[in-house]
């Protein structure tokens, strides 16, 4: 069963480029997943942000400077 896009989540476009080994690899991780190779770059990515508390952007903690803070 695969999940539908939330309508209020917006998406937007990110270009790179990659080592073609680690391409490689993760085209074949996102196979055995089951995913996109731009699902799995997406969940990797967020999981990252989530570990050092950059997301989601509602519990980031702004200073003044604006500069992200990890939250207390």
């Amino acid at each position: 069963m695969s999940r539908s896009r939330s309508s209020s989540k917006s998406t937007t476009s990110l270009t790179l480029r990659i080592d073609a080994d680690i391409k490689e690899a993760a085209e074949i991780a996102a196979k055995q997943d089951r995913r996109s190779l731009t699902n799995l770059i997406e969940v990797l990515l967020e999981r990252h942000c989530r570990n050092l508390d950059l997301y989601p952007p509602s519990d980031k903690r702004n200073s003044p400077d604006g500069q992200v803070r990890k939250a207390s």
